[in-house]
């Protein structure tokens, strides 16, 4: 019997008190360093530290110095994690005594309960400047996450949990978190979060609001993919792994298949009807009218064809790109993509957005001033395109990030000088700003 195989069995006696928690997890070490939580010399180790009640740091380093030297014991092993792990005692309550507890457990960073503890310092320590959690990071990133599939699930949860609680937060332990998600990033955990967030969205489910947070920390590029699927409308109803339908191609090549077929099946009626049945009234095959009758045949058919297919497509694609009716989760993927800037695919996705006139005007007014921060010429192209919309506010929000780059760029200065005259006060006033203040708002940080 193997290793896993007697742990298991152990784990199945009745009346053994002990608790092993790599259970259910990939066993990275043998039975002499698997790390036993509950065995008598453990528990006699944790007693000895709950009596203590060290006064600073150092007594606290002091108290623990048995526990960082002699980790290479499983049973020492188990009782410095779970007093990690634990309020058991005050002495981990210190940075000090964690950056030692985490130096003295890296060289066992494949065992199952060393990477639990790491994914759980992101969420019982969160507000730790450095220390902890960058350790416990330096630890995550030297394993394959994928292979611990309950600590990489109880990470992405973290990740989904603390968008929620706090979706502005930028607490030390959540990027700690979001960086080791990033090295894992298994695409099947991946995939179920971002099918996840698109099931939400079908089914107009308001927790989408607070969810969407958590797939702009995730940042990958499903995660992304997902945010300006959405803040695009390119989610439907129902969920086909296609785009678009071009109707036109399908409708023409319809049509000229059925003109060709029409005109066949008219002229071998006609053939038929006058060698076989001599019928008289009816144009030889010889005659010249023969070939107008046949093309007006193939142009009837071709015609029909057109219709029925058009009005099938029409339906069909009514049925298949229904759209949900969700406005509050489009403009929350706008929101959280403008945390994404800059970023030259998703600022042209946004510049799209806002051609629309379905965007909040606080969002645009957001955008102007988060595109000040790009260096990409497409989007300046695509501004200075927006400084003639019919809305105010997009004109303005155009204005305002194109302000910054009215000195360096010659066609952005040209094309601000025609709006110094423009006859909306809002429009002129903001455009004798930036003409006038162009160099200091150049000085935008990247």
């Amino acid at each position: 019997m193997d290793g896993s195989a007697v742990r298991a069995q152990q784990r199945a006696e009745p009346g053994d008190s002990r608790i092993f928690i790599s259970s259910g997890q990939p066993e990275a070490v043998d039975d002499a360093a698997s790390t036993e939580i509950g065995s008598n010399r453990c528990a006699e180790i944790l007693r000895r530290l709950r009596s203590q009640k060290p006064k600073d740091a150092g007594e606290a380093l002091s108290q623990i110095q048995d526990l960082t030297t002699g980790a290479a014991d499983p049973e020492i092993r188990a009782a410095l994690i779970t007093a990690m792990r634990t309020e058991v005692s005050t002495h981990f309550n210190f940075s000090a005594t964690r950056r030692a507890g985490y130096s003295a457990l890296e060289k066992y960073a494949n065992e199952p309960e060393v990477v639990q503890l790491c994914v759980e310092e992101f969420q019982t320590r969160p507000k730790d400047p450095l220390d902890s959690g960058l350790l416990a990071l330096s630890i995550l990133l030297k394993v394959h996450l994928e292979s611990y599939p309950e600590s990489n699930s109880f990470l992405f949860k973290l990740i989904a949990e603390q968008a929620k609680a706090d979706p502005k937060a930028e607490l030390p332990g959540t990027r700690y978190a979001i960086a080791a998600a990033k090295s894992a990033a298994p695409s099947s955990v991946e995939d179920d979060y971002v099918k996840n967030a698109l099931a939400m969205y079908r089914d107009c489910d308001r927790n989408l609001l607070q969810t969407l947070p958590a797939l702009t920390r995730l940042g990958s590029p499903g995660a992304v993919r997902t945010l300006r699927d959405l803040a695009l409308d390119r989610v439907f109803l129902r969920q086909f792994n296609f785009d678009s339908l071009d109707t036109s191609s399908l409708t023409a090549i319809s049509s000229a298949g059925g003109a060709v077929i029409g005109g066949l099946i008219i002229g071998a009626a006609l053939a038929i009807a006058h060698d076989v049945f001599k019928v008289p009234f009816l144009v030889k095959m010889t005659d010249p009218q023969f070939f107008k009758v046949l093309l007006a045949g193939a142009a009837l058919s071709g015609g029909a064809t057109y219709t029925i297919m058009t009005g099938m497509l029409r339906m069909a694609r009514d049925f298949l790109f229904e759209k949900p009716y969700f406005p509050e989760a489009r403009q929350e993927a706008l929101s959280q993509l403008i945390q994404l800037l800059p970023n030259e695919e998703i600022e042209r996705d946004l510049l799209e957005a806002i051609k629309t006139d379905r965007c909040d005007p606080d969002f645009i007014k957001r955008l102007g001033t988060a595109l000040k921060r790009s260096r990409s010429s497409e989007t300046m192209q695509g501004l200075s395109q927006l400084l003639e919309h019919r809305s105010e506010t997009v004109r303005l929000a155009a204005i305002e990030a194109l302000s910054a780059k009215c000195e360096s760029d010659p066609s952005i200065h040209q094309a601000l000088s025609k709006l110094a005259g423009d006859f909306n006060p809002a429009v002129r006033q903001a455009a004798i700003e930036a003409l006038s203040l162009g160099s200091s708002a150049e000085a935008v940080p990247k």
